[in-house]
């Protein structure tokens, strides 16, 4: 351990309390203002363009995405008439028929992501509600089970009292042919 400079540091050289309050006491009268945040949100705004009224036809995108759907489906009426008149055409058109029977698989392959894209958001709208069904069957199922059971219980007393009441009153039954007055066919005469 020789070699090792040790601190004269001593309990009894240590300035106390009152040193470390004669040091803080310039400070404690400065006042300091952080408010950084607010001053620069302020000066956005102020800098800020007013915002401008939409469009009449932008104003209502819901009537914007339902005008869509007519349109779009009158202009693929509008490429299938045309697309047909070139099919129908006796000239040499078979780059267009190419192009336009590109065009139109380009346009069928798009439909159908967007049906199936509806399709999978229909199935997470609905999946909560199948869930909860689904829950209310397995917590229903001794319930119906047991009117299952019911059901086939009371089927089965009913098919005996008919073989009973049949059985009976069979030999209590008029008797076929002409001597009976019941033809075979059925009726009376």
């Amino acid at each position: 351990m020789k070699g090792r400079t040790r601190f004269p540091w001593r309990p009894a050289e240590d300035p106390g309390a009152a040193w470390t309050e004669a040091l803080l006491e310039p400070l404690r009268g400065e006042a300091f203002d952080c408010s950084v945040a607010p001053a620069v949100m302020a000066r956005i705004a102020a800098e800020r363009l007013p915002a401008r009224p939409l469009p009449a036809l932008l104003a209502k995108p819901r009537l914007l995405w339902a005008a869509c759907v007519p349109v779009g489906i009158a202009a693929f009426g509008f490429l299938s008439a045309v697309g047909l008149s070139l099919l129908r055409s006796g000239t040499d058109a078979a780059a267009q028929r190419g192009m336009f029977a590109t065009l139109l698989w380009r346009l069928l392959s798009l439909a159908a992501g967007r049906i199936a894209a509806g399709g999978g958001f229909l199935a997470r709208l609905i999946a909560p509600f199948l869930r909860g069904a689904w829950t209310l069957v397995e917590i229903l199922s001794p319930v119906l089970r047991g009117a299952g059971l019911v059901a086939a219980t009371t089927g089965l007393m009913s098919l005996i009292i008919s073989i009973y009441v049949f059985s009976h009153d069979r030999g209590t039954a008029p008797h076929k042919g002409a001597a009976s007055g019941f033809p075979l066919h059925g009726g009376t005469r």
